[in-house]
């Protein structure tokens, strides 16, 4: 089994004066999918999850922040398939 990207997902993004914002408005949909996440992704390449569905920086790092949202599907305990993303880009 394949989990496709998420259909009909939405993400506010934006950074002024090197303000970052980025809310999700909608997860989308993703057949067999038991719950999604959401991924931010700096400029330097690391990655912090939020189950939230905002994260928000002051004084973040200037480049091209990445955002990316999966839908999972948990099979058993300890065993999470994870989905194609969705994905979008910020600038700072």
């Amino acid at each position: 089994m394949s989990l496709p990207a998420p259909t009909g997902a939405n993400v506010t993004a934006t950074c002024v004066a090197r303000s970052l914002v980025l809310i999700v408005n909608n997860y989308g949909t993703v057949p067999r999918a038991t719950f999604y996440d959401f991924t931010v992704t700096n400029p330097g390449g690391g990655n912090m999850k939020t189950t939230a569905g905002t994260f928000t920086k002051a004084n973040a790092t200037q480049g091209t922040w990445t955002y990316q949202i999966h839908g999972l599907y948990q099979a058993s305990p300890g065993n999470v398939w994870t989905g194609q993303p969705f994905q979008g880009t910020v600038v700072c």
